[in-house]
């Protein structure tokens, strides 16, 4: 046999030794393919079922959203917002005519806030609009403590708010009304209290005064009694002390009358006594003269 013949008849030999082997390599590699396109098939259903719960439930977040966000109209964010007079509350945004913005209009300003959040400031007018500039005031009765926490930057601004929070905020507004009312009327009778408790003070220096004396109150004229210039305290203890030497001299003056009633007692006794020692005449003989 030819040398190719032999090498070809031990190709086919080998080839066949080969052959179950690589079949049974096929099959097993065809095995593990077949089983990935299944895992695959069914991963790729579960995730196209999941897809459509999702987006059904994001037509429905969607379809919230745009309801809710009706009532709204039209709204800007991230409108950069300065403070042009913190005092009354005007302020300067960066939107105008290009956005259909005219004088007298009202808008709804939101002022943003570091964590995403936002805080109502209120309803404002345009009080003059340029093609990208507009100037606004405060619709309601500024408070100098809303106005001082007010920070210029990013503010959200509405051209509608539904009517519910706008009658939030105007019934808030009421009760705060209400409240500067009543704080307004008791500081005015505080004052009124504060005047008279001054006024009660000055009396009551006053009155002291007159009772026990003071020089940056009262004159001191020599030519004064003694009340108008040392107070009636002073004078009282000079008059009880010329009371007291009255009596103290009445006094002297009883105890002298007493002993010298008490001498007159004594001489009347002497003198009766002198009185009846004297002789008396004899009954009868007494002459009587023609």
């Amino acid at each position: 046999m030819h040398i190719s013949g032999k090498i070809l008849a031990a190709l086919t030999i080998i080839a066949g030794l080969a052959a179950p082997v690589l079949t049974a390599k096929l099959i097993q590699v065809r095995n593990g393919w077949t089983r990935k396109a299944t895992k695959l098939t069914a991963d790729y259903e579960r995730v196209i079922g999941e897809k459509e719960k999702l987006q059904g439930q994001l037509d429905v977040t969607r379809a919230e959203l745009a309801r809710t966000l009706a009532p709204w109209n039209l709204t800007f964010n991230k409108i950069n917002t300065a403070i042009t007079a913190a005092a009354e509350g005007k302020v300067t945004i960066e939107l105008g005519t290009e956005v259909g913005l005219k004088e007298k209009q009202w808008l709804y300003g939101f002022e943003m806030q570091p964590d995403g959040s936002s805080i109502y400031r209120g309803v404002f007018e345009i009080t003059g609009v340029r093609e990208r500039q507009a100037l606004l005031k405060p619709r309601w009765r500024t408070r100098k403590p809303d106005l001082a926490g007010w920070k210029g930057g990013e503010w959200r601004w509405r051209t509608v708010v539904p009517d519910g929070y706008v009658k939030r905020f105007t019934d808030l507004e009421l009760l705060l009304l209400k409240a500067d009312e009543l704080l307004a009327d008791r500081q005015g009778r505080l004052t009124d209290v504060e005047a008279m408790f001054e006024e009660s003070e000055e009396q009551l220096k006053f009155r002291v005064a007159e009772l026990i004396g003071n020089p940056e109150l009262l004159p001191q004229a020599a030519t004064l009694p003694t009340e108008n210039r040392s107070g009636l305290v002073a004078a009282l203890e000079e008059e009880a002390a010329v009371r007291d030497a009255a009596l103290a001299e009445i006094d002297g003056l009883r105890r002298d009358l007493r002993k010298l009633a008490k001498e007159i007692d004594a001489i009347d006794a002497q003198n009766r006594e002198l009185a009846a020692k004297l002789p008396r005449p004899a009954v009868g003989t007494a002459s009587r003269q023609p």
